[in-house]
């Protein structure tokens, strides 16, 4: 961890005499603690930590490194690399998957992609790059 962006941070700053460190539970219900009594805790908590990931790539080793794949086992890598498990799909799936990170290497390539709610059309704009722009809404 010599250098570079690891992770979001929210933090929380606890008032003296307050015992609600800002922690929440899993069903986002705040956790109590006990009163502090040692000093030597600190006044601030984590509350909130969302880990990402900002990689250098030495895109000749990745060019190299592709050619010991064929093309399905490297359109596989790519769908793992997203978050999809690839032996979960068709091969019509696989490409249709794929076909959402076209605009993260095509400029001026914008996409429209129509459906229902939760069904995972905003989740590889959201995880894979902080550089995306997600416009989203009816």
């Amino acid at each position: 961890l010599c250098g570079g962006i690891w992770c979001i941070v929210q933090l929380d700053y606890e008032v003296e005499g307050d015992n609600n460190f800002g922690i929440e539970d899993i069903d986002g219900n705040p956790l109590r603690s006990k009163q502090k009594k040692q000093k030597d805790i600190s006044p601030i908590s984590i509350r909130k930590l969302t880990p990402i990931q900002m990689p250098h790539i030495d895109i000749d080793e990745l060019k190299q490194g592709r050619t010991a794949f064929t093309k399905n086992e490297w359109l596989d890598i790519l769908l793992r690399s997203i978050g999809m498990e690839p032996d979960e799909f068709t091969y019509r799936e696989k490409w249709l998957l794929l076909t959402r990170m076209i605009p993260l290497v095509e400029n001026n390539f914008n996409l429209c992609e129509l459906g229902p709610r939760s069904t995972g059309k905003s989740h590889l704009y959201k995880e894979i790059s902080p550089n995306s722009i997600l416009i989203s809404g009816g």
